[in-house]
């Protein structure tokens, strides 16, 4: 979905999303109008998706990781320094949701076809329903490098991915 806006993510805590990494594989650049670039995006997922299923190949897709909009690890030093809580507060839900609105249509339409195995997020960070986990007491589920998933994170992903190979 950072493809997909032309502003920097807000998280609506205070953390807003450092934008400078700018590289596409796609034909347009950031400079290129956004309307024009999310049209690209989303239709290179959807063919990439058809030519895929086509070929009779098991899909299974990630959807969107919850981001945050900031470095979760420092977040976490910085409350436990100031008020002896390493936890970091979620994201909320509705953010996630919003953020990411026309991915997940289209990955859950695919879904929904049966044409792939979907693996929600929300059913692995986002367990009540309000906001999206960053961490777990002193369990971050992010490290700083490119805000990916901490092991903590990944092991998370672990849970659906046997559910799904159980069902094959």
């Amino acid at each position: 979905s950072y493809y997909l806006h032309d502003s920097p993510f807000d998280n609506g805590m205070g953390g807003i999303e450092n934008r400078h990494d700018r590289y596409t594989i796609l034909p347009l650049s950031f400079s290129s109008d956004i309307s024009l670039r999310r049209i690209a995006i989303l239709s290179s997922y959807k063919d990439m998706l058809e030519r895929l299923t086509s070929l009779g190949l098991k899909i299974i897709v990630i959807g969107p990781v919850p981001e945050h909009g900031w470095n979760i690890p420092e977040i976490a030093i910085k409350n436990y320094l100031f008020n002896r809580d390493s936890e970091v507060k979620g994201l909320p839900i509705a953010l996630y949701n919003k953020r990411n609105l026309e991915v997940l249509k289209m990955f859950k339409s695919f879904e929904s076809k049966g044409m792939i195995d979907y693996i929600d997020p929300v059913q692995v960070f986002c367990s009540d329903q309000t906001q999206c986990a960053a961490s777990i007491g002193k369990e971050n589920f992010y490290i700083e490098i490119q805000r990916h998933e901490e092991n903590q994170g990944v092991q998370r992903w672990w849970q659906p991915l046997r559910k799904l190979h159980r069902r094959s």
